[in-house]
């Protein structure tokens, strides 16, 4: 289930997500962004499918970093986590070749800055193997596919942050409207090139969110006013620039009052407690 994604930007990368979780008939919200230090750098990742199995994956990734002295061998050996935990959890689980209610597969989007080489690089797995992202975003989960239509024709590598923000926003609250098994808060992550990075709370992004539906309703009225006379065009036209200009205004107003605050915390999902499955597998101190 889920909606979660990466964005490139010009300063670095943003993730977000959704917060449903499903598990059979459960319903639950909670945390897909995870954020770790390491001795090279900083990593943010977020995923979709099966929550407990990405979540021990993650566990065991966070294992990896803390020993970490470099970038060389990151990739790799999150390859080789992965591998060892896809097989174990997923290829392995009796359930695998049956119909199975609950899922099985999961997959992550993961952010990586390196210290040495001052840069942040975006990366996805697709089961078992991890894959560099060179286009201008990655969406993962039961929404993807809206959220590829969404975005695909305004996603540039060259936005700022803020316009990254905005269309991340715009792009969650489309799917959870639209897409069964996404919903609850909206989650964004940065995770800039000088490895500053932050959680970002909005209320511009919360508004945009809430009334993106209705603007687009608004601006295929004006298209289709296109195919009339001048007289219900220039109508139609007027009515949509009041209430846009309405809207704008009252966004200015909440930016002035400190919209894009910046969030000091975010769920660490390494902090996870050890499942049954992994035992070994401990918080930090």
């Amino acid at each position: 289930m889920t909606i979660a994604a990466g964005f490139l930007y010009d300063g670095g990368v943003l993730l977000c997500s959704d917060t449903q979780m499903e598990s059979g008939a459960a319903l639950t919200h909670g945390p897909k962004i995870g954020a770790f230090d390491f001795v090279g750098g900083k990593a943010a990742i977020t995923f979709s499918g099966n929550v407990r199995s990405a979540e021990v994956t993650i566990q065991k990734f966070s294992k990896v970093l803390r020993r970490l002295q470099g970038h060389e061998d990151l990739i790799a050996e999150f390859e080789s986590v992965l591998d060892t935990q896809y097989n174990r959890l997923v290829y392995r689980h009796p359930d695998y070749r049956t119909d199975n209610e609950f899922g099985l597969h999961y997959s992550m989007i993961f952010a990586v800055w390196f210290r040495d080489l001052n840069f942040t690089y975006l990366f996805e797995t697709d089961q078992t193997r991890i894959v560099a992202v060179d286009t201008p975003y990655r969406c993962t989960g039961k929404g993807r596919d809206l959220a590829d239509y969404l975005v695909a024709s305004l996603a540039r590598a060259d936005m700022a942050e803020g316009e990254a923000l905005v269309l991340a926003a715009y792009m969650l609250g489309q799917v959870k409207a639209g897409v069964s098994g996404c919903g609850g808060w909206s989650h964004f992550r940065t995770l800039r090139h000088d490895g500053t990075g932050t959680l970002v709370a909005d209320r511009v992004l919360s508004e945009v969110e809430r009334l993106g539906s209705t603007h687009d309703a608004e601006a295929r009225r004006l298209l289709f006013a296109m195919t009339k006379g001048s007289t219900e065009f220039e109508a139609q036209l007027g009515k949509f620039a009041f209430n846009t200009r309405a809207v704008q205004g009252y966004w200015h107003s909440l930016s002035q009052e400190g919209s894009l605050s910046q969030q000091s915390t975010i769920a660490d999902l390494s902090r996870q407690p050890p499942s049954r499955e992994s035992p070994e597998v401990s918080g930090e101190p």
